[in-house]
């Protein structure tokens, strides 16, 4: 069986879940820039809905990034919601896909397993923040008064004590 233990240091959950963010950010600018050329292109509703949503998914990022750096389980749980909602409508085109192809083509395959592949990687990206998430809303000591002595040696330390897991957070 294969472990990723993502928890062998100080900050890496924290670290795993920025990169996490910075690989979804770089992902939404590509969909923006391409949507951006399309409706340069040819102006229909489906260009602007994409770049709509382009905004929309930028957005979200851009919470999950603030949730990280504010440790506000409500900003990351906002990303996770909408992450969810991604992977199932993936799942969706992938078994409409399937499902309303009549002959085996090539192409489907291929495409098939390109979408089966992403999946996978959104899954991974996905229980990874949601971890992070766990352990920031668990640790009560995150969302106390961050004047305290004794939290501030905590967290100086990077374990939060009242976490589920133990990892390092901050």
């Amino acid at each position: 069986m294969v472990s990723f233990d993502i928890s062998p240091g100080p900050k890496s959950l924290r670290i795993w879940a920025y990169a996490i963010g910075c690989f979804d950010l770089i992902a939404a600018l590509l969909f923006f820039v391409v949507g951006l050329r399309s409706i340069s292109q040819r102006l229909s509703w489906l260009t602007i809905f994409g770049i709509l949503f382009g905004i929309f998914w930028i957005s979200m990022i851009v919470m999950l990034l603030l949730g990280i750096q504010g440790r506000r389980p409500r900003l990351v749980r906002a990303w996770i919601i909408f992450s969810c909602a991604g992977i199932l409508t993936e799942i969706f085109v992938f078994l409409y896909g399937i499902l309303c192809e009549s002959s085996f083509h090539k192409g489907l395959v291929k495409n098939g397993l390109l979408l089966l592949a992403a999946l996978i990687v959104e899954f991974i990206f996905l229980y990874i923040v949601h971890r992070f998430y766990v352990t920031v809303a668990y640790c009560q000591a995150c969302h106390k008064n961050r004047s305290h002595e004794l939290i501030n040696q905590r967290h100086q330390k990077g374990f939060c004590p009242k976490s589920p897991f133990g990892f390092y957070l901050f």
